[in-house]
């Protein structure tokens, strides 16, 4: 399971940066004077905070899931 968590968690922070780098992209496109909307700022981090918290969440249901021991060996032919 680190093993998962591990790699969810670098897939959360790739898609987190590349959030990020987007929405700055955005900013330089429509040249938005500085403090004309600070809303937009503020949305997009809470979308980023509710995009972390819903991985957050998944992340700890699979950690709770009850794992089974067992598994049928594969038959060799």
């Amino acid at each position: 399971m680190p093993r998962v968590r591990l790699r969810l968690l670098a897939l959360l922070l790739i898609v987190g940066l590349t959030a990020l780098s987007a929405y700055a992209g955005c900013r330089q496109l429509h040249e938005v004077p500085p403090g004309d909307r600070p809303v937009d700022r503020i949305e997009a981090v809470d979308a980023i905070r509710a995009y972390v918290q819903r991985v957050e969440s998944a992340l700890r249901s699979t950690e709770e899931a009850p794992v089974s021991d067992d598994v049928p060996a594969r038959s060799q032919e």
